[in-house]
């Protein structure tokens, strides 16, 4: 199903086109819980986007640090390790403009393509990229993914205006169910009494 407006066909390009990996910090525990906001895989898995205010966890990050591991707006963040296969790479999007950064079980996408973040976020929960992804997983008792199998991960993009409304649409249809279990939270503690 598409937007009647768009006809173009969709382009496949591997995700290192779009993207450029690193992997994360991995600080000594004892600067862990102070400082800097510090994206982990919890933050990855959570409902919504990935903004400032909502990352978990904190580092006492040095300047060379917050200049190597830091996220920028539009930068997408991947689940590098988990139990499962199915959730290996999972990915979220970074959408805010201040300094945070990003632990070592996870890998940042820096964006070097033309994309919609929040486009590229839901691209990638579909079943199709999630196969794909899984494909590039490795391991017998915890699974793995790396740089190299999610740059050779392919996926077709539409152009930019039909990303922008796509996204639109979702983040849209993201809000009202938001704002339905907010309602049906709120009504079940009433009942509670």
């Amino acid at each position: 199903m598409r937007f009647p407006e768009f006809t173009e066909e969709w382009e496949e390009h591997a995700l290192a086109e779009y993207l450029d990996f690193k992997n994360g910090l991995n600080p000594d525990v004892k600067r862990i819980g102070r400082g800097l906001p510090f994206i982990s895989v919890m933050d990855i898995l959570a409902d919504g986007t990935i903004n400032y205010d909502s990352i978990r966890g904190k580092v006492e990050a040095t300047e060379r640090e917050i200049e190597n591991f830091s996220v920028e707006k539009g930068d997408i963040l991947f689940q590098r390790s988990s139990e499962t296969l199915e959730d290996v790479g999972r990915a979220n999007v970074y959408m805010d403009n201040r300094t945070a950064v990003y632990g070592g079980f996870v890998i940042r996408g820096r964006k070097i393509g033309d994309y919609n973040p929040l486009f590229f976020k839901y691209l990638l929960s579909t079943p199709l990229a999630r196969k794909r992804t899984c494909r590039m997983g490795a391991g017998a008792q915890h699974f793995n993914i790396g740089q190299d199998g999610l740059s050779k991960i392919s996926l077709c993009f539409p152009l930019m205006e039909e990303q922008n409304k796509i996204a639109r649409l979702l983040s849209l249809i993201d809000e009202r169910i938001a704002t339905q279990n907010k309602i049906i939270d709120k009504l079940q503690s009433l009942i509670k009494g």
